[in-house]
């Protein structure tokens, strides 16, 4: 097949562009046209794949972009097991969780590969019986000097109401790198007492994936905050947003 890369167009590129757009790894347009964005959200689907990143579309990257997304035909009839009786128990009860397409949307605006870690938390503790919302992704740096400023200069004012010490700029949130959670309890209500042990069973889901967990933090623990970062500070984000965006910041992340 032909290798698609910067500067392909036509039906194909529109293809992949929206595969990429279902998948959470673009948010730039269905042009047909293979430019930088598409390259870039090319190369984060790859990471996640474990594929070389080279950013170009090639028979086994295609093979694996649109595996899931071809309908699978149907057994033959002698080869579909027959269903279980209803009295046969088929494994752990699910738990149901009311906030799937808020949770989904929040994840969506987050890296990719921190969205997926991100699922699979939710999926985790859903096996532990227990369910969490996402509660905050990607915030702009103007909501979190929204966020310092409380306990601060907007009542009430005090330590004990204070919710941040990041102003905007310094929080992983503002580079999409961050997300927060709360505990569910079992009619889907927010449960934030943090002494219920949902947070910390969250934690060490979460660490289980790869994520880091600010429940662990010394000066300030965050029990709800998640973050994956792969080494970089706030101030590496800073840098890299100044020259380049969101993107030049995701770039360095894998």
């Amino acid at each position: 097949m032909p290798m698609y890369r910067r500067g392909s167009r036509g039906q194909p590129v529109e293809r992949i562009q929206a595969r990429l757009k279902e998948l959470g790894h673009s948010r730039g347009p269905v042009d047909g046209d293979f430019g930088p964005g598409t390259e870039r959200a090319v190369k984060a689907f790859q990471r996640a794949q474990d594929l070389t990143a080279d950013g170009k579309v090639g028979k086994k990257t295609w093979d694996r972009l649109f595996a899931e997304s071809e309908p699978k035909p149907a057994p033959p009839p002698s080869l579909v097991a027959p269903s279980p009786p209803a009295t046969e128990a088929v494994g752990p009860p699910a738990v149901t969780n009311p906030y799937t397409r808020l949770n989904e949307r929040r994840l969506s605006r987050v890296h990719p590969i921190l969205a997926s870690r991100g699922r699979c938390l939710i999926e985790l503790c859903a096996l532990d019986e227990f369910a969490v919302l996402i509660t905050q992704g990607l915030r702009t740096w103007e909501e979190q000097d929204q966020l310092y400023a409380k306990g601060r200069t907007v009542p009430p004012l005090g330590k004990r109401h204070i919710v941040t010490y990041a102003k905007g700029g310094y929080s992983f949130h503002n580079f999409g790198l961050a997300f927060d959670i709360v505990i569910l309890d079992a009619i889907g209500k927010a449960d934030w007492d943090p002494s219920n042990p949902g947070w910390t069973r969250a934690g060490k889901l979460g660490k289980s994936v790869g994520l880091e967990w600010g429940g662990e933090w010394r000066r300030f623990k965050d029990i709800p905050h998640f973050q994956y970062i792969c080494g970089l500070t706030t101030a590496d984000c800073r840098a890299l947003y100044q020259s380049g965006g969101l993107p030049a910041v995701w770039e360095n992340i894998s």
